[in-house]
């Protein structure tokens, strides 16, 4: 049964009222903001509530049930106090909150709190953003234990992967930055798809301390998940850590790059596989006029590849590639080649797909 002040009881049994809705908002680094639907601002123990960053909060749903409650707000960002640089920084997602009601003309009288929970993750559009409050039964909805995956459930470098990551970290600092901030070029000379689903860290510039997660890379050059949420220029310091694709059982995939090409034959010093190791299997473009494209492998050799079909643009010097054999069922994934750590391995990879557990009875 909720509970709150005889004073505050009193004023809701008035025919007209003086109600005002705030939002107590603690960030994941532990700063409280707040914020109020009323025309000024309001100070309810010791924290200012702010008028001026509009929101519009939706119908708040309650049950009696297990279900979980749950609410969702848009926020406007026209203003300094709910910035995109936070947003995409990640400082408000999951953060605490607490919705709850005052009289704005007695303060004094208390609050009726309204709810309480978490944010989902927060995203953030053109000019406004976008939040899911989830009650505290959200905890119950989780999964609880590990499913079986041929991919390993652990984190790399956590207790249960046991990788020092000290050891697979490396510094630099930036030399160019791509017009979309999503892209880098550095010192660097790892070979091409080492630091692939590893993060990257600014240690300074403008993203001092912020991190984000490496697509791809090769060649030195560092393709980001997200743009970063300040603007990267050259000279700016970080820090990278391989990354691992949490296979342990995979095809034989390779990155390179192109030396020269005469054709359909693409020439690349590091293309140092048995000849016809990539026959029948699948390039992809990483890098060029012809990024995002795939042709098939018609024929593979020591140093070099060959396509069955032109590509549908041009082929450049050092344009980047994917390339995948046809059929391998290899241990040749990063825990095994890159970290050396397969007894730590937490997957199952021999686990058989959906077209094993659909199949029909006695065909294949």
């Amino acid at each position: 049964m909720k509970g709150f002040s005889n004073s505050l009881n009193t004023h809701y049994a008035l025919g007209t009222k003086t109600l005002a809705t705030c939002w107590k908002v603690t960030l994941t680094n532990g700063t409280v903001k707040g914020f109020t639907e009323h025309d000024s601002d309001l100070t309810v123990s010791s924290v200012t509530y702010l008028a001026a960053p509009g929101y519009t909060p939706s119908d708040i749903q309650i049950s009696a049930a297990l279900n979980v409650d749950n609410m969702e707000i848009i926020g406007i960002l026209n203003s300094p106090f709910i910035t995109e640089q936070e947003l995409n920084s990640g400082l408000w997602d999951f953060a605490h909150v607490m919705q709850f009601r005052v009289n704005y003309n007695d303060l004094s009288a208390g609050i009726d709190i309204l709810c309480t929970g978490h944010l989902g993750e927060v995203t953030a559009g053109r000019i406004s953003f976008t939040a899911e409050l989830r009650g505290l039964t959200q905890a119950y909805s989780r999964t609880i234990g590990q499913l079986y995956s041929p991919g390993c459930r652990a984190d790399l470098g956590d207790a249960r992967c046991g990788v020092n990551l000290a050891t697979y970290t490396f510094t630099d600092e930036v030399d160019t930055v791509s017009a979309d901030n999503m892209s880098i070029t550095s010192g660097l000379t790892n070979p091409p798809g080492y630091f692939n689903f590893g993060k990257i860290t600014f240690t300074s510039g403008l993203n001092n301390g912020l991190s984000m997660e490496v697509k791809t890379y090769g060649a030195g050059t560092f393709n980001l998940q997200l743009p970063m949420p300040n603007l990267i220029v050259a000279g700016d310091t970080f820090s990278v850590y391989a990354g691992c694709n949490k296979m342990l059982k995979v095809n034989a995939y390779a990155y390179g790059h192109v030396d020269t090409s005469s054709g359909t034959t693409i020439n690349d010093a590091s293309r140092t596989e048995a000849s016809g190791y990539f026959t029948g299997g699948v390039l992809t473009w990483m890098s060029g006029l012809n990024t995002n494209t795939s042709q098939n492998v018609s024929s593979s050799s020591v140093g070099s590849l060959v396509l069955a079909t032109a590509p549908p643009n041009a082929i450049s010097n050092s344009d980047l590639y994917i390339v995948n054999p046809a059929n391998s069922s290899l241990y040749s994934g990063d825990c095994k080649v890159k970290f050396n750590n397969v007894v730590n391995f937490r997957g199952e990879a021999d686990l058989p797909g959906l077209d094993k557990v659909l199949q029909v009875g006695g065909r294949k």
